[in-house]
């Protein structure tokens, strides 16, 4: 069933209700160091006092971290945990990501930041969205952000964040997966 679960969210990229309080992966820290296929952005081992819980493995393209757990409530026995960032690459449903131009006058660190039900930093070569239980610590979240591993240049989290090409994101030039 978590299988089903981290499939569905990494699908949809929407938040997402953990059955138990917390997702099971069998992807460590160590293999997102590891990673080529694309810059994955995380918050570290810990942020804002929540302990990274699990690191999920690309399921449709989509790498997540999850911070902190939760106390299931109700009878479906799941519970959003406090921060997610999930990372997928740029040109995954980008047209939908983009449609509400919003995107054109909200930044994060020099990046474009669409919104869907949740922030999107529009990024050169992933899209990194974030969950969380408040706007502000959504909004720390993006601030925070850095590169875990080495397919793209090396962010920390006071560098400025690589943006997407504004043609790519207006749709005047094709999204073309890297190679």
């Amino acid at each position: 069933m978590v299988a089903l679960v981290v499939v569905a969210c990494a699908v949809a990229l929407a938040g997402c209700s953990w059955p138990l309080g917390r997702p099971q992966s069998t992807w460590t820290v160590a293999d997102a160091e590891a990673f080529e296929g694309y810059p994955l952005y995380w918050l570290g081992e810990e942020f804002a006092g929540y302990e990274l819980a699990s690191v999920l493995e690309p399921t449709n393209g989509t790498v997540g971290f999850v911070y902190g757990t939760c106390d299931p409530v109700g009878d479906d026995g799941g519970c959003s945990p406090p921060v997610q960032v999930l990372v997928t690459p740029l040109c995954h449903e980008l047209a939908v990501v983009t449609r509400d131009p919003a995107w054109k006058a909200r930044d994060v660190r020099g990046a474009p930041v669409a919104r869907l039900d949740g922030p999107i930093v529009l990024t050169d070569g992933v899209q990194v969205k974030v969950y969380a239980r408040s706007s502000p610590l959504a909004r720390r979240a993006l601030e925070a952000l850095r590169t875990i591993n080495h397919a793209g240049a090396e962010i920390g989290p006071d560098d400025p964040l690589p943006a997407a090409p504004r043609a790519v994101l207006d749709g005047s030039v094709p999204c073309t997966p890297p190679a």
